[in-house]
């Protein structure tokens, strides 16, 4: 239970950026003994940290504790992709999509596998899953376009751009690549704008 908490605290730190409190709360509170949620804390630390490698290994350990986790196993699916581990990290978020199967962040990391994995038509599939739920952040917008723009579809790469700008205009991300689909596809004064 307080272990519990003590994650609750560290996510609420790194959800602000205060990494280094979030580090503070886990080099004081020090244990012989870790709990799932221990192990689970270090590795968002770790991996807000981009100490991928400790990431993985805590969440790992934190797995073995506690195999049903859904902080858990989605953590390992997004450490994995950054790891290029593209199809364990689909092998965890297919596990954690089983017990949160409408979370929006389990099929945008989903998706991004598939992506990375040049599967863009899966990945698409995934992207507009998303589209429908709830939570849309601006990250689904650029990996869309993305993969519009793999499947050489600049028109539907922009249109998906101007609407993530709608939602945050001066997202450094959907600007660039807005201008860079811009220029792919011949409209090099509006990408000039």
């Amino acid at each position: 239970e307080n272990d519990m908490a003590l994650y609750r605290l560290c996510e609420m730190y790194l959800f602000e950026g205060e990494i280094g409190k979030a580090e503070l709360v886990i080099q004081n509170n020090k244990r012989d003994k870790k709990s799932g949620w221990v192990h689970l804390t270090e590795a968002r630390v770790f991996e807000a940290s981009n100490k991928l490698n400790a990431a993985y290994k805590s969440y790992i350990r934190a797995l073995k504790a506690m195999p049903d986790n859904f902080e858990t196993l989605k953590g390992l699916g997004g450490v994995s992709i950054l790891q290029n581990k593209y199809n364990e990290a689909l092998k965890y978020f297919s596990k954690a999509m089983t017990l949160k199967p409408n979370d929006s962040e389990i099929y945008l990391g989903m998706g991004k596998a598939f992506y990375h994995m040049k599967n863009y038509t899966a990945a698409m599939e995934l992207f507009n899953e998303v589209t429908s739920m709830p939570k849309n952040d601006v990250e689904l917008y650029h990996m869309m376009a993305l993969t519009y723009s793999k499947l050489k579809k600049h028109n539907a790469a922009i249109e998906i751009l101007k609407e993530g700008l709608k939602i945050k205009e001066k997202d450094a991300d959907l600007q660039f690549t807005l201008g860079s689909e811009l220029g792919n596809n011949s409209q090099f004064q509006e990408s000039i704008n």
